[in-house]
């Protein structure tokens, strides 16, 4: 699939570089905005000793964060940018990162529940066809769900460098995958999660 992946790669090793760890580093504002994000992702079920995939995992936060809550998951993590699947690696050993492109690769295996946390962010000329396209590979990949966080067309104030999805698109483009869909609009006024169910 075509899209402006180097942009991608390049805005996040800028990040990295500046930031070394952190939200920031993920281009996330705050780690109370982080926190929050997870801990919605982490509410579309019981993960408990599932496998999970977390797709842009970055500096593997998410799966930091389940430690700290004690939630034990079996845990992969992808990334396109190498420079944060090395520094996974160092932060959490216990853990599997793998540089991988899941828009263009298919995973090694299927996974209890396939998770993104503002993959889509960046603006670029095709945030729309990446979305969607996104979307039917994790739910293609995952036995159970997936739980997918964008940011937000009705929030207030907007950048410019950033990627608004429209919740009522991607409400129907869950719908179209699976009929067990959840829109959760209610945590951030910026921000919304999509919860999409196989059983």
């Amino acid at each position: 699939m075509e899209y402006e992946k180097e942009k991608i790669v390049r805005h996040f090793r800028e990040k990295l570089e500046e930031h070394r760890e952190g939200p920031q580093a993920h281009s996330w504002r705050s780690i109370d905005s982080q926190r929050l994000r997870f801990e919605v992702l982490a509410e579309v079920g019981d993960l408990r000793d599932k496998a999970i995939l977390d797709v842009g995992c970055g500096l593997g936060d998410f799966y930091g964060f389940l430690k700290e809550k004690g939630v034990e998951v079996r845990y992969a993590g992808y990334d396109i940018v190498p420079e944060m699947i090395s520094e996974a690696r160092k932060r959490h050993p216990d853990g599997e990162f793998l540089v991988r492109d899941i828009l263009t690769e298919d995973p090694a295996k299927r996974y209890d529940y396939v998770f993104s946390s503002g993959i889509n962010n960046i603006r670029t000329s095709r945030n729309q066809v990446v979305i969607e396209h996104l979307m039917k590979r994790m739910f293609e990949f995952c036995t159970r769900g997936v739980a997918v966080n964008m940011l937000s067309s009705c929030a207030e104030v907007k950048d410019e460098s950033s990627y608004y999805a429209t919740p009522e698109d991607l409400l129907s483009l869950g719908l179209s995958l699976t009929g067990k869909t959840i829109l959760r609009h209610d945590y951030k006024p910026n921000d919304f999660t999509l919860y999409l169910y196989k059983k």
